[in-house]
């Protein structure tokens, strides 16, 4: 049996910052908004970790190949199943057609892993389940979120027309406090969480994209401990981004291709100011841990490649050869106590047939000795959207949650944990 080693996260050293044409504004909560050279105080300096790096309990670790899904039946609702192949246990734990997790890369479980948070899409309701045994808690939460990293009971929420970002109760469908009011600075018009993100580690800092009332767009780090921003502004709205773990770093995705600024992936501090370049173009990726605890952006490259980037230094390794299904995939680095694995699934499962993951879902091994742990296969066939496993892993690494239509028409949400 192989034994959990502890991983130690050395001090992450000061970025050199490049210099920008337009400098981030920072602007503390009811005193005003002005310009100011300063920063967010330091997250500290020294970023402490004692965590488990198992290398896993699965019976399959080896490099990724290729393996017929299997056919199996459907499972029925709250039931369980063997992956015969994997040997993970699979359950289905919705019985409502069309009502799946929103993205890979956010978090779905709460902090401690007791509530789960499933619906996504026009016309299907959100579910509150029970984070264990999947029963429904609350069968209509009033409105998506952000789980807290500080109260596992709450969600993080922001309202458009009112600039506010609060607390809510999704058990029992209400608000419980106001963190901010950003209206005063003319962020009523347009505000919300970006797109795809979650907090960081500590629930200090938030994301948000927001539009002033004379249209100006500005991607926003709110600092939730001192209740100040940091803004930037864009000319054209990032398709996605995300905070890091440790809340040190940023990153923005746009749809252009190219090297300028707002093409590709930029990474930036959490002051918003621009540290590189990580991706000449738009890629699936997520923030994690690399096995010697530093901090990484894995993205998706060329022909399948999984690639991590090194937050501190910029040093780029190859965590997966290309060739591989995940040219149609997509990650989920949410497993903050289980670091140095980043979790992948398959979107199309026909473009990729017959290349190595095809309609895997798999955990990979963040020292670029490409194992996998596989957990089982989604069962999902061409590309849908709405129809995407999109794996979200528990922050444990154990379970991985993913929606497949299973060789149906309807599709329904389904957890693999390890055996």
């Amino acid at each position: 049996m192989d034994y959990r080693r502890i991983i130690r996260v050395a001090a992450i050293i000061a970025l050199l910052v490049t210099t920008v044409a337009q400098s981030p504004a920072e602007a503390v909560i009811g005193s005003g908004t002005r310009d100011v050279g300063a920063t967010f105080p330091e997250v500290a300096s020294i970023h402490t970790i004692e965590r488990a790096a198992s290398t896993g309990t699965n019976s399959v670790t080896s490099q990724l190949r290729f393996e017929p899904t299997p056919k199996l039946l459907l499972p029925n609702y709250l039931s369980t199943i063997t992956d015969p192949v994997w040997k993970a246990q699979i359950t289905r734990i919705t019985d409502h057609a069309g009502v799946r997790h929103t993205y890979s890369r956010r978090q779905a479980w709460n902090h401690d892993g007791s509530l789960l948070l499933v619906g996504m899409g026009a016309g299907k309701p959100r579910m509150l389940l029970d984070g264990r045994t999947y029963k429904v808690l609350n069968p209509a939460v009033g409105g998506d979120g952000l789980w807290s990293e500080t109260d596992p009971g709450l969600l993080i929420r922001t309202d458009s027309r009112t600039g506010e970002v609060f607390t809510f109760n999704p058990l029992t469908n209400r608000k419980t406090s106001t963190i901010v009011n950003l209206a005063e600075f003319n962020y009523g018009s347009q505000l919300e969480t970006m797109a795809q993100s979650s907090l960081d580690d500590n629930g200090r800092f938030l994301l948000l994209y927001g539009a002033t009332a004379t249209a100006r767009k500005k991607v926003i780090v709110l600092d939730m401990a001192t209740r100040s921003i940091r803004t930037l502004d864009v000319a054209t709205r990032p398709h996605a981004g995300s905070l890091s773990h440790s809340g040190r770093y940023v990153a923005l995705n746009w749809d252009a291709d190219g090297s300028p600024r707002e093409h590709g992936i930029w990474l930036f501090d959490s002051n918003l100011r621009p540290v590189r370049q990580i991706a000449t173009s738009e890629a699936h990726s997520d923030f994690a841990y690399d096995t010697a605890g530093r901090e990484v952006l894995v993205w998706i490259g060329a022909l399948g490649s999984v690639r991590m980037h090194r937050l501190a230094d910029g040093v780029v390794t190859l965590a997966l050869n290309g060739g591989s299904a995940m040219k149609r995939g997509h990650i989920s680095g949410r497993n903050s106590d289980r670091p140095g694995w980043i979790y992948c699934s398959i979107y199309d499962s026909v473009a990729t047939k017959g290349l190595v993951g095809s309609d895997q879902i798999f955990a990979l091994k963040l020292d670029g000795s490409q194992i996998v742990e596989v957990f089982a296969h989604a069962h999902h066939a061409a590309d849908s959207y709405y129809r995407n496993p999109m794996a979200s892993v528990s922050r444990d690494g154990r379970r991985v949650l993913f929606a497949s239509e299973w060789g149906q028409s309807d599709v329904y949400e389904y957890v693999a944990t390890q055996p």
